[in-house]
């Protein structure tokens, strides 16, 4: 792809899509080649980064970069889930019910999924990771016994590296702009 730009690129920026002649001269073939392979070669080359993402060498290696520059998401969104209060373990849970109705009054959008918490200390933490929109993703932790919200992470709070990556991620899976960038 870098080789073929450097090849066929027109002495000027403006000429590098435009095609000349018609489809009887040869010209207007070679533009048409160059145009289409630019384009082509675009899309593949976002693809292509943007899945490496996923990676396990490339990926981490990324992660571990924005993480260092600060740019990550909120550590209590993905390592560092927090713990119910000690103090209201006396207190009977609020259960699944609770938690669904903490989510809806904070207007968690439809689609959340919700963490069961398997020990006393555990919270409830009610999720939306992967949407057809990032800036909708959030994750709610709310206390298991008292019913108390510890944590409320939405999209704004995700570095801008991490905005980039994610939003880079919905155009790769072809959710971002619906069935044309399934198509594509």
């Amino acid at each position: 792809f870098v080789t073929g730009v450097f090849l066929w690129w027109p002495k000027s920026i403006r000429d590098s899509m435009r095609i000349r002649g018609g489809p009887a001269q040869r010209p207007f073939w070679r533009d048409v080649h160059r145009v289409v392979g630019i384009a082509a070669g675009g899309v593949i080359a976002f693809q292509a980064l943007t899945g490496l993402t996923w990676a396990s060498v490339w990926g981490d290696l990324l992660q571990r970069g924005i993480d260092g520059s600060g740019q990550g998401i909120p550590r209590m969104m993905r390592d560092e889930w927090p713990q119910s209060d000690p103090s209201n373990v006396h207190i009977r849970t609020r259960g699944i019910e609770g938690a669904v109705r903490t989510a809806k009054e904070r207007n968690m959008p439809p689609g959340f999924g919700i963490a069961l918490p398997s020990r006393p200390s555990d919270v409830y933490t009610v999720m939306l990771l992967a949407p057809d929109d990032p800036a909708l993703q959030r994750v709610i932790h709310i206390d298991n016994h008292s019913g108390d919200v510890i944590a409320d992470i939405s999209f704004n709070e995700y570095g801008t590296a991490s905005k980039l990556v994610e939003y880079g991620n919905a155009i790769h899976m072809g959710n971002y702009f619906g069935a044309p960038n399934r198509i594509i």
